[in-house]
């Protein structure tokens, strides 16, 4: 009878990230997704839309710049999309930017590969959001956890992160 009553009060606790978080402190209205990463399917955007069955032009990846000199930049863009680092680094005022290197994106973000948020980085770093977030209803991003993605308005993302909207995409 105890163990019955132990197993019933032991229902899967639902995950709840930094990102979430924030969210919630702010009563912003979104989805969470949450799905098995170690999938072929999981590795990109489409595969992922697949997974969560939402539209792949609704997967938004979020991106780690530098200009080589120690300042960082945030890209986010469709998952299935180039970034136009001269666009970028013309919108951002700087002469030139890169990809940050892997090895640096934990130390930078405290996020790991596949699930960097643009949400509660260590740090606030200047965001960009590519223009094409205006063609969808609601954007879905990394929840800070690999295998976990939140559902949003763009708006949402971009007043809680302090973002700008630009055309950033090849």
């Amino acid at each position: 009878m105890f163990l019955d009553i132990v197993r019933r009060n032991m229902k899967k606790k639902e995950i709840k990230t930094n990102a979430m978080r924030l969210l919630d402190e702010h009563n912003a209205s979104y989805t969470h997704y949450s799905f098995d990463p170690k999938g072929k399917e999981a590795k990109t955007g489409v595969g992922v839309a697949e997974i969560i069955k939402k539209n792949p032009k609704q997967i938004f990846k979020t991106i780690l710049t530098t200009d080589l000199k120690g300042n960082y930049f945030v890209a986010v863009l469709m998952s299935e999309d180039s970034i136009d680092f001269k666009k970028l680094a013309k919108n951002f005022g700087v002469k030139s930017l890169t990809m940050s290197p892997l090895k640096d994106l934990t130390k930078v973000t405290g996020y790991i590969k596949g699930g960097c948020s643009p949400f509660c980085m260590k740090k606030v770093f200047p965001t960009i959001v590519d223009k094409k977030c205006l063609d969808v209803e609601k954007i879905i991003v990394s929840a800070g956890k690999v295998g976990n993605q939140i559902e949003i308005e763009p708006k949402i993302l971009v007043d809680l992160i302090d973002a700008k909207i630009y055309d950033i995409a090849k």
